[in-house]
């Protein structure tokens, strides 16, 4: 409960700069001890200028009773390397000390910590050996009072960046990179499928910030640190998607006409690891487990839509169709030997219909 007293006094300034109440002047006593266990005392004045000087109100506080915190430390989270700092408020007592502990350990100032026995304590640079309990012991040589404990959190590594989901064609270059702050020293172990991974032949960095994968193929097609390394995109598609994943390969062309008892022959490039081969006439397998299709002694059962199923064990892919015709027409030498004039005969060498369907020969 507050209470005012309003108390009138009257200063009389000297030519020497003092100042002396003048008589009858009120005053106020107060018992500390049976009053104020902790209160705020303000006064205000006015002052009354003279000749030259002006006049003014003048407003005065503090706190009167034993020492109290009137503002606790607070808890607190700092990424790696940012600064922290923590502050308590007392009021009432003697000037205090101040002893700042982590952990129930009394604080000593070092190169990253400053103002272990003042009301702020500040911490730069923090990394996780920084985390813990902070409390701040204050006496002022008739109390002494512990503060509650403020925490501070440091996570710590932390990653800034991750690594990214890639796909790649066989037989290419993979990279991953991470990158991390933290405490250092920092360590790093790249996983595949739960299983740390270690360098080999095609494998580098697999205990660095970045992981380099050489001559990819489709058993490599799997998840690091759950990230996915999708199956290798087909190239050169004219025709039908692919389907699944595993090796890439090259479209046969899209046509071929060849005569009657001719030869024929389709191809398709693949890239990846072993691989089967399929080959389709009119959606029907035909004889052919190669990368290349040859057909002899062409006839009308030769006629078709031609395509190859690639697989292996990671994967399958289609190709687009290739359409093959047989010519059944034989080549025909035209040259009805023509005689207009006696004893001399006429080689044709060009001919031309005429809308009445004359026939013009000319040689």
């Amino acid at each position: 409960m507050a209470r005012e007293f309003r108390l009138l006094t009257r200063w009389r300034r000297h030519l020497d700069g003092s100042d002396t109440p003048v008589p009858d002047r009120w005053w106020l006593a107060i018992d500390q001890r049976r009053h104020l266990q902790q209160r705020l005392i303000r006064a205000r004045g006015f002052s009354a200028g003279g000749q030259y000087n002006g006049s003014s109100w003048y407003f005065v506080e503090t706190n009167i009773g034993p020492l109290a915190i009137v503002q606790q430390p607070l808890s607190r989270t700092s990424l790696p390397g940012a600064n922290a700092s923590f502050t308590v408020r007392v009021g009432g007592g003697s000037p205090p000390v101040y002893q700042w502990r982590k952990n129930g350990t009394n604080l000593a100032n070092t190169a990253n910590i400053a103002g272990v026995t003042n009301a702020t304590l500040a911490i730069s640079t923090v990394f996780g050996l920084d985390s813990g309990a902070y409390t701040v012991v204050i006496n002022d040589g008739h109390t002494t009072l512990t503060s509650l404990v403020a925490t501070l959190t440091v996570p710590d590594p932390i990653i800034t960046l991750q690594p990214v989901s890639l796909t790649n064609n066989a037989l290419t270059t993979a990279t991953f990179a991470v990158a991390a702050i933290g405490r250092s020293p920092l360590s790093y172990s790249w996983i595949k499928n739960g299983t740390t991974l270690n360098d080999t032949a095609n494998i580098s960095g697999s205990h660095t910030s970045t992981l380099t994968l050489s001559n990819v193929s489709g058993r490599r097609r799997r998840s690091l640190f759950g990230h996915r390394n999708q199956r290798p995109r087909q190239f050169d598609e004219p025709g039908r998607e692919p389907r699944g994943g595993g090796p890439d390969h090259h479209q046969p062309a899209c046509q071929h006409e060849r005569s009657f008892g001719g030869r024929a022959s389709f191809s398709v490039g693949v890239i990846g690891s072993p691989m089967s081969f399929t080959w389709y006439q009119n959606n029907s397998a035909i004889v052919g487990t190669d990368s290349t299709l040859s057909l002899s002694n062409l006839a009308a059962a030769n006629v078709g839509s031609y395509f190859v199923v690639v697989s292996n064990a990671y994967g399958t892919l289609v190709s687009s169709a290739v359409l093959l015709s047989v010519n059944y027409a034989t080549a025909d030498a035209l040259n009805p030997g023509l005689t207009p004039y006696a004893g001399q005969g006429v080689n044709v060498a060009s001919l031309a219909v005429q809308a009445d369907g004359e026939i013009l020969f000319g040689g």
